[in-house]
C-alpha cells in the first residue's frame, strides 16, 4: 500500500526537527563542557600563580631576615626578647612593628600583590634529621629526647588575586613558616664532632677559667666531650667522669662563609715572617699559607686573615710562629674549602699545624680566644703536637687528625675525628695518644665571627581562602 506523499513529508520534517534539536543540545552541552573545562583550567592555572608568588613573598620575607639578623635580638635573653619583638597578637592584628611588606623591595610577583608579617614565637625544641641526604631542623616538644631548646620565629606571607571590591573573585593563598637563628657561641664543650668517635689511651681533659688567673691542672674538671653520634671513652676519670661525655646529641652549627672579594696580598703565599697591623687594615687575603721554620707573624690589633688554600704553620719550628704585639691583640684565620689540584702552587703544602720544637708555643695557652681558626674545609686537617696550642678550631666540615705529645688549652669543633684515615660512614673516629686538653670556659661567651644565619624548621602552605589576608 503506498503511503500519500503529504504523510511521508511530515515525518521526515519531524526527524529533521528531532535531529536539529539532538544536535542543538549537544553543542550546548560542548560549549558549556568548553567553557567549563576553560574556567577550570583558569582556576588551575591562577592557583598555581598564587601559590608561586606566595612562597616568593616568603622567600623574600626570610631573606630580608636573614640579611637583618641583628632584628632578631640574639643579644637578649628569651623573656626580654618577647617584650621587644613583635608577637602573634601583633602579627594578627597587623601592627606596624610586624610588618615586612615594605621591606621587601617589591609589591607584586605574577601580577599578584604580595606581603608578609613576623613575630617572636618563643623558646622550643628541635631536632636536627636528614631527609633525602639534606640536613634539616624539626621542631618537636620540649623534653623530646636527644632536641635541643632554640628560639623561634615565625613568618605569614601572603599574595592576594582580584580586587577587594569582588569578593567572588577576591582570593589570597598564604604561607606560614618557623624558622630559628644558627648559634653563634658554640664553644660550649672541649672537644665536639659530628660524627662519633673513640676517646683512648691516655688522653685527658678538664678546665680552667682564663678571666680568672692561670690554668692550674684539674682545677675544674668541666672538659666535656660531644657529638652527635656515639662516644666512647676508655678512661671516663680522665674526662673527669661520666657527666662530661655527651653524646647523640642535636647541636646544628653555623655554616662557614668565606669572604673573595678581599684582595689578594703579594706575593699570594705567605712564607716569611710579617707583621699585621689592624690600624692599616683589620683584613688580609692570601691564597695560601706555608711559614718558613725561622719565620714569625706578629699581630697588632684585632687582625683577621682569609686564606684561599692550605695553612701549614709551625712545621719544625724552635720559635712561636705567632707573636701578639699586647694583650689586646687577636689573629682569626679563615680559611676556604679547596683542593690542592685547584692551585699548582699549593703542591707540597700540607694543611696543619705542625709540630714545635724547643717547648715554643702555637698562640696564646693563657688566652685560647687570642687565636681562632675558622675553616670551611671539607678534607683532612692533621694537628701534630710536640708541645703546647693555644686557640679555638671550628672545623665543621673537616677530619682532625691528631698526633703526637701536646697539651691544647683551648676548644676544638670538627666533622670527625680521626688518627687514621676513615674509610667508610660507619667507621668510628679515634682520639688516642697522650694528649691533655684543657678547655677554657670563658669560651663559652666567645661569638663566632660569622654572619648570623637562619634554618627553617616549619613550611605550611595553606589553600586558597576568599577574601584578603
Amino acid at each position: 500500500m503506498r503511503i500519500p506523499a503529504p504523510h511521508r513529508r511530515g515525518s521526515a520534517m519531524v526527524i529533521a526537527a528531532v535531529l536539529i534539536f539532538i544536535l542543538g543540545s549537544l553543542a550546548i552541552t560542548l560549549t558549556e563542557t568548553t567553557v567549563g573545562n576553560l574556567k577550570g583550567e583558569q582556576r588551575r592555572t591562577d592557583d598555581l600563580a598564587l601559590a608561586m608568588a606566595s612562597e616568593s613573598a616568603a622567600n623574600i620575607a626570610l631573606d630580608y631576615l636573614q640579611r637583618n639578623t641583628s632584628k632578631l635580638r640574639t643579644d637578649l635573653d628569651a623573656t626580654l626578647r618577647a617584650t621587644v619583638l613583635p608577637t602573634m597578637s601583633d602579627l594578627e592584628a597587623a601592627k606596624p612593628n610586624a610588618e615586612l611588606t615594605g621591606t621587601m623591595g617589591i609589591s607584586q610577583v605574577h601580577g599578584m600583590d604580595i606581603g608578609a608579617r613576623w613575630c617572636f614565637v618563643g623558646q622550643r625544641a628541635v631536632i636536627k634529621e636528614t631527609v633525602d641526604g639534606t640536613p634539616r631542623l624539626k621542631v618537636v616538644s620540649i623534653g623530646t629526647p636527644d632536641s635541643m631548646t632554640q628560639d623561634v620565629y615565625f613568618i605569614r606571607a601572603w599574595a592576594t588575586q582580584g580586587n577587594s571590591s569582588n569578593i567572588q573573585s577576591y582570593r589570597t593563598r598564604r604561607v606560614e613558616m618557623l624558622f630559628v637563628p644558627y648559634p653563634q657561641e658554640v664553644f660550649v664543650r672541649a672537644m665536639f664532632a659530628h660524627k662519633g668517635y673513640d676517646f683512648q689511651g691516655s688522653a685527658t681533659t678538664d678546665s680552667w677559667i682564663s678571666s680568672a688567673g692561670s690554668y692550674v691542672e684539674n682545677g675544674r674538671r668541666n672538659g666535656t666531650l660531644g657529638s652527635e653520634g656515639d662516644i666512647y671513652v676508655q678512661k671516663p676519670d680522665n674526662i673527669g667522669g661520666e657527666q662530661n661525655i655527651q653524646d647523640f646529641i642535636n647541636y646544628p652549627l653555623p655554616p662557614v662563609e668565606y669572604d673573595q672579594t678581599i684582595p689578594l696580598e703579594s706575593p699570594d703565599i705567605l712564607t716569611s715572617s710579617t707583621t699585621f697591623d689592624a690600624s692599616s687594615s683589620e683584613k688580609y687575603r692570601y691564597s695560601a699559607i706555608d711559614l718558613d721554620s725561622g719565620a714569625q707573624i706578629t699581630i697588632k690589633g684585632a687582625v683577621t686573615i682569609y686564606v684561599d688554600g692550605p695553612v701549614s704553620i709551625a712545621p719544625k719550628k724552635t720559635v712561636a710562629p705567632i707573636v701578639y704585639a699586647d694583650a689586646s691583640s687577636t689573629l682569626t684565620i679563615v680559611q676556604n674549602d679547596f683542593k690542592t689540584a685547584d692551585d699548582p702552587d699549593w703542591s707540597g703544602i700540607d694543611n696543619s699545624l705542625d709540630q714545635m720544637n724547643g717547648g715554643e708555643s702555637i698562640g696564646d695557652p693563657t688566652k685560647p680566644s687570642k687565636l681562632l681558626f675558622i675553616s670551611a674545609y671539607t678534607g683532612e686537617f692533621t694537628f701534630n703536637g710536640g708541645a703546647q696550642f693555644g686557640g679555638v678550631l671550628y672545623m665543621p666540615n673537616a677530619t682532625l687528625k691528631m698526633n703526637g705529645t701536646f697539651d691544647f688549652f683551648g676548644s676544638v669543633i670538627a666533622e670527625a675525628f680521626a688518627t687514621k684515615a676513615l674509610t667508610g660512614e660507619d667507621d668510628q673516629g679515634k682520639v688516642n695518644g697522650t694528649f691533655s686538653f684543657h678547655y677554657d670556659e670563658d669560651l663559652a661567651k666567645l661569638k663566632l665571627p660569622l654572619p648570623g644565619r637562619i634554618g627553617v624548621v616549619g613550611w605550611f602552605t595553606n589553600n586558597p581562602v576568599v577574601g584578603g589576608p
